[in-house]
C-alpha cells in the first residue's frame, strides 16, 4: 500500500508541475537556461528518467545516437523534459512486447530527434490536436490510460521556445507513431548567457491572492490537483467531494470563492449554489460554475441559478486564475464566460 500511495503522490506532484509549467508558458513567464548542449547527453540523461516506465511496461528500447556530437543552444533540463515526455508517452500506448527506437542524427544544419514505437497510432486527423491542451487523442487506445494531456503540449511550446519544431506521424491506430523533433545546430560554441537563478515553483500572486476557496469537486484526483495549482498561488483552499459536505463547510466559514462542479453524487450543482447565496455571507461570495456541460442552456442554468461565471472543462489554470483575479478586483454584474 504504501508503495501504491507513493507512486500516486509522485504522480500527482508531476501533474501540479505540469500545469504550472503550462501556466507560466501562456503567461510568457518561463525562462530558459541556455548553454551549447551535445543533445546525445540530453537524451541518454532522459532515456535513465523514463527507464522505469519503458521498463514497467515490458518494452524494447534502442538508441542509434551516433559518434559525433551534435551541438544545440538550449535549455538542458527543459530539453531533457520534451524527450522524457515523449518516451514516457511511447510507454503509455505501447502494448507489453512492444519496441521504442530513438534515432539521433543531423541534416542540412538541423539536428533530428525521431522517437518511435510500434503502439497504438493515432487517427491522422488527430496529428495536430495531440499538442493541444488536455488533449489525449491515443487515451482510448490502450489500457485505458488517463491524464490530463499535458506532456505533448508542453514539449511543443518548450521546443518553440529553442526555435525548433516537433511533428508527429502516424499511418492510423494501430500503426505505432512516430515524434520528430528538430533544433538548429550549433556550429560555433556560443558564450552562456548569465540568467537569474530560478525562482521556486510557484505562480505569480495576483489580486486573487489570498482568497479563502471551497472546491466542490466529486473526483478526487482532480481536486487534489486544482487544489494544490490554487495552494501555489496563495489561496486558502477547503475541498469537498459532496453537495452536503460543501454546504456544511460553507455554515461554518463562507469562503470568498467557491468553484463549484455542477454534476455531484449527491446534489445538483446548480442548488447548491442557490443554498449558498442563502447562507449567512452566500451573497458576498464568488461563485464558479466548473463543468464538463458546456452547452449554451446550461450557461443560461448557472447564471440562474447565482453563478458569477461558467467554465467549461478543461479550464486552463491561466484562465481560471485570470478569471479569479478580475472577479475579485471588481465585483462586476454576474458574467457568463466561455472556456
Amino acid at each position: 500500500a504504501g508503495a501504491v500511495i507513493e507512486r500516486q503522490v509522485l504522480h500527482l506532484s508531476q501533474l501540479v508541475d505540469d500545469l504550472l509549467d503550462v501556466s507560466r508558458l501562456t503567461r510568457d513567464s518561463i525562462e530558459l537556461r541556455r548553454e551549447a548542449l551535445d543533445l546525445r547527453e540530453v537524451v541518454d540523461h532522459a532515456i535513465e528518467t523514463a527507464q522505469p516506465a519503458i521498463t514497467a511496461a515490458g518494452l524494447h528500447l534502442s538508441c542509434h545516437s551516433g559518434s559525433q556530437p551534435l551541438m544545440v543552444f538550449g535549455d538542458a533540463l527543459r530539453l531533457g523534459q520534451c524527450i522524457t515526455n515523449l518516451l514516457t508517452n511511447a510507454a503509455k500506448f505501447t502494448p507489453r512486447g512492444g519496441r521504442v527506437d530513438v534515432q539521433l542524427s543531423e541534416e542540412g544544419g538541423r539536428v533530428r530527434l525521431e522517437v518511435s514505437d510500434n503502439g497504438v497510432g493515432i487517427a491522422p486527423d488527430s496529428l495536430e490536436r495531440i499538442f493541444e491542451l488536455f488533449v489525449q487523442e491515443q487515451s482510448s487506445g490502450h489500457g485505458g490510460h488517463s491524464g490530463l494531456g499535458l506532456g505533448l503540449a508542453l514539449t511543443r511550446k518548450l521546443v518553440l521556445l529553442h526555435g525548433g519544431s516537433v511533428v508527429a506521424f502516424s499511418r492510423g491506430l494501430g500503426q505505432g507513431s512516430r515524434f520528430v523533433i528538430e533544433l538548429p545546430l550549433t556550429e560555433v560554441v556560443p558564450v552562456p548567457v548569465p540568467m537569474p537563478a530560478a525562482q521556486p515553483a510557484a505562480l505569480p500572486a495576483g489580486p486573487s491572492a489570498g482568497a479563502r476557496v471551497l472546491l466542490i469537486e466529486d473526483n478526487e484526483d482532480a481536486a487534489t490537483l486544482l487544489a494544490q495549482l490554487l495552494e501555489h498561488s496563495g489561496h486558502s483552499v477547503r475541498v469537498a467531494h459532496l453537495g452536503a459536505t460543501a454546504l456544511a463547510l460553507a455554515t461554518q466559514e463562507m469562503p470568498d470563492v467557491v468553484l463549484l462542479d455542477i454534476g455531484l453524487p449527491d446534489h445538483d450543482g446548480y442548488d447548491v449554489c442557490r443554498r449558498l447565496r442563502a447562507l449567512p455571507g452566500g451573497a458576498e461570495a464568488i461563485v464558479v460554475a466548473l463543468t464538463g456541460w458546456g452547452a449554451d442552456h446550461e450557461r443560461d442554468r448557472a447564471l440562474q441559478a447565482g453563478c458569477d461565471a461558467h467554465l467549461t472543462k478543461p479550464v486552463a489554470p491561466d484562465t481560471l486564475l485570470a478569471l479569479l483575479d478580475r472577479l475579485r478586483t471588481a465585483r462586476v454584474e454576474p458574467e457568463l464566460v466561455r472556456a
